[in-house]
């Protein structure tokens, strides 16, 4: 457990973020059909890509049983991967993990010509893959609206079907900036490409290995905005981080004015600052940016604002059902996030803003195993002044050193 304490509501720092596990996982799996495998870096320092990295460098040795713990990226691309490799694997999780549903993308791999057997519950981890030779005689269509990730485990792996892949476009369409990653990490790594209205066309190919597309990662970003939002001032360095992003979270920018906090671009990275008063009555959209609803949602509760949220259905199929585990935490300090439907929420906090008023202190916050969870409710100590966090390791999934970084605005230990 770890005790958050605020000493200041005036912040100046500089926040060295970790590289995008989004893209560099997507690299991993490129890089290992490149065949240029040990030639990949920098690996983003996260469990994820660590895990992503181990576990094709055992591929490479000839492993055919792969854990994968509770990481969904991890999950769905090395199943995808296995498809394509001529031998018979098995791969599975956590608990948790092998309660995340896979079947759209089995079903997919299925039709290309891949057998893939549920060891246990049919559509969920583990599985038995007998990989091999993929063939495409028709358009394939992916339902992607638990996971944008099935699809861009397939897209990933078009290049090795025989005669290229033709891929439906999923309607609805969910976390579309990611779908837009991979199809720009792809292209940028030597893969043709067509899009239409209806179908992408991809052509069969050897992806070229290209170290130059990581970045710093915009999701983790999110939680030193937020830091910036309950603050009274703030000024925050990223360096190396960009408004032209490969990432779609760069939302993050826009997003948070509705907060208050503005981005200054510069050559070396972005500045943001607190500089303009919230907006009373908060509505977002988080369809295709589910990652930044946590770290949101929980900054805008800080403000005692109230709220309306949709885009949020996928987040009940993450590391925790998100939303859920947010509402039983912020009930914790009085704030009421109640689920409208499957994809709405609202935060019925008092609609009067009053910055000076503090929160309930030494509330003890769950983390459901969740790094977001984590994350997330981290800012909330500059309100309530003290505050502890469970099993705050869970960080080391996306930001391990975040609760370094966080010490320069508040007392850790």
């Amino acid at each position: 457990m770890i005790h958050l304490r605020s000493q200041s509501l005036s912040l100046s720092g500089s926040i060295q973020l970790p590289l995008s596990k989004s893209i560099g996982n997507r690299l991993l799996i490129m890089s290992y059909l490149a065949s240029d495998f040990d030639l990949f870096f920098p690996i983003p320092q996260v469990d994820d890509s660590l895990l992503l990295h181990r576990l094709l460098l055992d591929l490479q040795r000839g492993e055919r049983d792969f854990y994968v713990d509770n990481a969904g990226t991890v999950m769905r691309f090395m199943t995808a991967l296995l498809a394509t490799i001529p031998q018979k694997s098995s791969i599975g999780g956590s608990m948790r993990m092998n309660q995340r549903p896979i079947k759209p993308l089995v079903d997919s791999l299925i039709k290309l010509g891949c057998t893939i057997e549920y060891q246990k519950e049919h559509g969920f981890p583990p599985l038995i893959i007998h990989g091999g030779l993929l063939q495409s005689k028709e358009p394939i269509a992916v339902k992607s609206e638990v996971s944008s990730q099935f699809l861009s485990a397939l897209l990933m792996i078009a290049p090795e079907v025989e005669g290229g892949l033709t891929i439906l476009k999923p309607q609805p369409a969910v976390s579309q900036p990611y779908i837009k990653m991979t199809l720009s990490l792809m292209k940028k790594s030597g893969i043709e490409v067509i899009e239409e209205d209806d179908f992408w066309r991809i052509k069969q190919g050897k992806y070229i290995i290209n170290n130059s597309l990581s970045e710093p990662d915009w999701s983790s970003a999110a939680f030193f905005y937020s830091l910036a939002v309950l603050s009274h001032s703030a000024e925050i360095f990223f360096p190396e981080l960009q408004l032209q992003s490969l990432q779609g979270d760069s939302k993050v920018a826009e997003l948070y004015e509705i907060l208050g906090v503005k981005s200054f671009s510069s050559p070396d990275g972005i500045t943001i600052r607190r500089v303009q008063p919230p907006q009373h009555n908060v509505t977002a959209d988080f369809t295709d940016n589910p990652d930044l609803a946590l770290p949101f949602i929980a900054a805008t509760a800080g403000l005692g604002c109230i709220g309306r949220f949709t885009g949020l259905q996928t987040l009940k199929h993450k590391e925790s059902d998100r939303m859920v585990a947010l509402s039983v935490e912020l009930a914790k300090l009085d704030m009421d996030l109640r689920q409208v439907d499957d994809s709405e929420w609202v935060l019925l906090n008092s609609c009067r803003l009053n910055p000076t008023k503090s929160l309930k202190s030494e509330i003890v916050f769950k983390t459901y195993g969740d790094h977001r969870i984590a994350m997330s409710l981290a800012p909330l100590v500059l309100k309530t002044k003290s505050l502890f966090i469970e099993n705050e390791d869970v960080v080391t999934k996306s930001f391990p050193d975040f609760w370094n970084q966080l010490g320069q605005f508040v007392l850790v230990d």
